[in-house]
C-alpha cells in the first residue's frame, strides 16, 4: 500500500498568503499606474468655456453640464460638468475653448 502525503494545512495557508500578497503588490502597481496617466491629463479646475464663441451652444451645453452660465462663458469647477460640456458642444457640432 502506497501513502499519498498530504498537504497539511499551515503548508496550504503559507500558499495562499502569498497568493495573497502578489495580488495586493499587483493591485498597488496597477493602481499607480492608472493614477500615473490620470495625472499626465489632469485638466485644471475651475476652467471657464465657450463652445464655438456662440452664446445659444455655450448657453445649451452649460445647461446640460449643470454648470454656471456668465452670458458668455461657462464656469465649470468639476471634472464631470467639465466632460458634460464638452460632449454637449461636440453634439452641438462645436468646437469649444476653454482657459483658466
Amino acid at each position: 500500500m502506497q501513502v499519498i502525503p498530504m498537504q497539511s494545512p499551515i503548508t496550504g495557508c503559507r500558499i495562499w498568503m502569498a497568493l495573497n500578497k502578489i495580488f495586493s503588490f499587483l493591485l498597488v502597481a496597477v493602481l499607480a499606474l492608472v493614477v500615473m496617466s490620470q495625472g499626465a491629463t489632469a485638466v485644471t479646475l475651475p476652467a471657464w468655456c465657450n463652445c464655438n464663441n456662440d452664446q445659444a451652444k455655450t448657453k445649451k451645453a452649460c445647461s446640460v453640464a449643470g454648470a454656471n452660465y456668465d452670458g458668455s462663458s461657462c464656469g465649470l469647477d468639476q471634472i464631470g460638468k467639465y466632460n458634460a460640456f464638452l460632449m454637449s458642444c461636440s453634439q452641438q457640432n462645436g468646437s469649444y475653448k476653454c482657459w483658466h
